[in-house]
């Protein structure tokens, strides 16, 4: 059974979305309650955001950080099954301005069908994806006050 613990990737079929399809989803905070916040990757391009194929980290416009970027190939964290390194297979990229989730755990336990641990990111890009997170303007105040403590509690 998943615990869904912080910096962990899950991999499995999401049946809850349209149209249902196989989503990477990165977990960023579990409490003492189970209640989750989370986001759901995509490998499409953004509208209006280009990056070069080197880009890898997070994505700003006018200042603003929008998105974070993994490179295709670039190695990110541990499977923990294999403890080979984990790399997406496509360039895929977190947005801040939707595809972050939160609720309690049976929610993200029920929106997934053969969901297993494919990766568990290291301390680095996590924290660089907190920030990115952190520093968005797309972000929720709520969301930015866990963020902030998960940061302060990390340095």
């Amino acid at each position: 059974m998943l615990n869904f613990n912080p910096g962990e990737i899950i991999y499995g079929y999401v049946s809850s979305i349209k149209p249902p399809k196989y989503k990477y989803l990165i977990v960023l905070h579990r409490d003492e309650e189970l209640s989750i916040v989370a986001c759901f990757t995509t490998s499409q391009p953004r509208a209006g955001i280009s990056t070069d194929e080197s880009t890898h980290g997070p994505i700003r416009k006018n200042g603003d950080c929008l998105s974070y970027v993994f490179q295709a190939g670039r190695a990110i964290g541990c499977n923990p099954a294999t403890r080979e390194r984990f790399s997406f297979p496509l360039k895929t990229t977190v947005t801040f301005d939707y595809g972050v989730i939160e609720g309690p755990i049976e929610r993200f336990r029920s929106m997934f069908n053969d969901a297993r641990t494919v990766c568990i990111l290291d301390k680095e890009e996590f924290m660089n994806l907190l920030y990115a997170m952190y520093q968005s303007s797309h972000s929720s105040l709520r969301h930015k006050q866990v963020l902030e403590r998960i940061l302060e509690n990390n340095q």
